[in-house]
């Protein structure tokens, strides 16, 4: 089973997920398509319901 707890460092910058939301400041050459940032929220929203169902199976065990 693989652990989904991180410990933060203070240091980092959060950058993964900026893609994803519009941003005018962000350079033509990282800019996502419409498609492209569709299958990202898509994803996203799809890993959220795979970790709440297994939330709520550790806490029915």
């Amino acid at each position: 089973m693989m652990s989904m707890t991180t410990t933060p460092d203070s240091n980092a910058q959060p950058e993964q997920l900026e893609f994803l939301l519009p941003a005018s400041h962000v350079s033509a050459r990282f800019r996502l398509s419409a498609a492209t940032r569709r299958r990202g929220l898509r994803h996203i929203a799809e890993i959220r319901r795979q970790l709440d169902g297994a939330h709520d199976d550790q806490r029915a065990a």
